[in-house]
C-alpha cells in the first residue's frame, strides 16, 4: 500500500499570474527565472498589462481573478515599485495596498525601485534612496552593473538568487528596525523589497523545483 503523501498538491490546471508595472526589466527577470528553476513548467504566466501605477496593476489583477479563465488555485501577484511621493503618493499606494488585501492579490514591492532586488544579487545594501536614478548612480551598483540602463534585460543565476533572497530579509529586517512606528507598511520602507516572496511562491507552485 502507497505511503501517504504529506506535500499538498497543486491543483491541476492552475496558474500563478504576474503583472508588472515595469514593461522590460521586471517581466524579462521573472521569465528567465521561471525558466531556470521550473524546467519547462508552464503554470506561471507573465500577464500583459497596460497598468502604469499601484492601483491600475491591483485593479487590473483583481478583473483578472473574476474573469471566466479563473481557475480555483490560481494565484495573482503585481510587482511594482514604491518610487518617489512625487511619482506616486502615498495615499495611492495605500488604495493599491489595501485593494490587493481585500481582493486577495499578493504585492511584489521594491523600495525605490526593482534595481534594489538586483543589486542585491551582487551584495548587501542598507541605503535609502530618494530616486531610481539616485540608486543607478550610486558607485556600488555601478560596480555590480557596469553599464546598466533602465531596461536592460538582467541575468538570472541560481547562486547568485539564493543570496539575493537572504540579503532581502535581512535588510527588510535592518530597515524595520529603525522604521517609525507608524510607517511599517511595505511601501512605507526604503530600503525594501519582498520580490524574494514571489520567487518563493514561485518555486512551490512549480513542484518544489527552485531552491
Amino acid at each position: 500500500m502507497p505511503k501517504p503523501r504529506n506535500k499538498k498538491l497543486r491543483p491541476l490546471g492552475c496558474v500563478l499570474h504576474v503583472l508588472c508595472e515595469g514593461e522590460r526589466t521586471e517581466p524579462n527577470y521573472i521569465r528567465r527565472y521561471v525558466r531556470l528553476v521550473c524546467r519547462g513548467n508552464r503554470s506561471v504566466k507573465v500577464e500583459p498589462t497596460t497598468a502604469t501605477s499601484p492601483v491600475e496593476l491591483v485593479e487590473e489583477a483583481v478583473k483578472l481573478k473574476h474573469s471566466s479563465k479563473v481557475v480555483v488555485g490560481d494565484q495573482y501577484w503585481v510587482v511594482y515599485d514604491r518610487e518617489s511621493e512625487q511619482q506616486c503618493s502615498p495615499e495611492q499606494h495605500k488604495k493599491a495596498y489595501q485593494l490587493a488585501q481585500r481582493e486577495g492579490i499578493h504585492i511584489a514591492i521594491s523600495g525605490i525601485a526593482f534595481e534594489v532586488w538586483l543589486l542585491l544579487h551582487k551584495q548587501d545594501h542598507c541605503a535609502a534612496c530618494s530616486t531610481c536614478d539616485e540608486l543607478l548612480h550610486r558607485r556600488d551598483f555601478q560596480s555590480a552593473y557596469p553599464g546598466y540602463e533602465k531596461g536592460t534585460e538582467p541575468s538570472v543565476m541560481s547562486e547568485e538568487c539564493i543570496m539575493a533572497k537572504v540579503r532581502a530579509r535581512k535588510m527588510n529586517e535592518r530597515t524595520l528596525a529603525v522604521a517609525d512606528p507608524g510607517k511599517r507598511e511595505p511601501y512605507q520602507l526604503n530600503p525594501y523589497t519582498n520580490v524574494y516572496e514571489l520567487l518563493d511562491a514561485i518555486d512551490r507552485f512549480c513542484g518544489g523545483c527552485g531552491k
